[in-house]
């Protein structure tokens, strides 16, 4: 229970960092995907991962997470 709930003050964390800054100097979309991977929410890893796909170039680093999310929570196919 205390791990779910550090687990969900660091989404909160990274999305706020995020927003202050864009272009994500800090890495935070990775541990965001390492956050939600955590927490097996495959529906917001999808869309994030998709929105990145927009403005970034797809990355291993985001990649892995979206498939460890997808395994844990049974998905045949994540894109």
């Amino acid at each position: 229970m205390i791990e779910m709930l550090s687990s969900q003050k660091a989404e909160k964390q990274y999305k706020e960092l995020l927003e202050m800054n864009p272009n994500d100097s800090l890495g935070a979309r990775f541990e965001l995907m390492n956050v939600y991977a955590h927490l097996e929410k495959y529906d917001e890893t999808k869309v994030f991962l998709d929105e990145y796909e927009k403005e970034y170039r797809l990355n291993d680093l985001l990649l892995v997470p979206m498939m460890l999310v997808a395994l844990k929570v049974g998905k045949k196919r994540s894109s």
